[in-house]
């Protein structure tokens, strides 16, 4: 379940620091949320799949050392990561995002109508 958070939030990521917008199904219907605010958050979605495997390598590799079971450290580090970005996410994305407003129409003049 945790991976698949993960991997929702490397998709996301990677798709706001290439269009600088966030996906509509994280701002929410009616809203968007562009621009470098929205980079910079799809950096840190984007990191958090690949930092927490190098933490879990990295704590694999003491553990290997110094002989005790690392199964309960490492899930506690990525369940309290991906807890601690998803909040991040979601207050950011809340003070980003603008209602999406569609392109006002504007009425036909009495100069654009035919002369019959």
């Amino acid at each position: 379940m945790i991976l698949v958070l993960e991997v929702a939030f490397l998709v996301a990521g990677v798709y706001a620091i290439f269009t600088a917008k966030i996906p509509t199904w994280m701002v929410g219907k009616g809203y968007k949320a562009e621009g470098n605010s929205a980079r910079l958050l799809g950096v840190l979605m984007a990191a958090l799949l690949p930092g927490l495997f190098c933490a879990g390598v990295t704590v694999g590799i003491i553990a290997g050392v110094n002989d005790f079971d690392s199964t309960l450290l490492v899930s506690g580090i990525e369940i309290g990561s991906v807890i601690l970005v998803a909040i991040i996410v979601r207050v950011v994305i809340r003070r980003i995002r603008q209602p999406d407003v569609p392109a006002q129409q504007i009425p036909p003049s009495p100069f654009d109508q035919k002369l019959e």
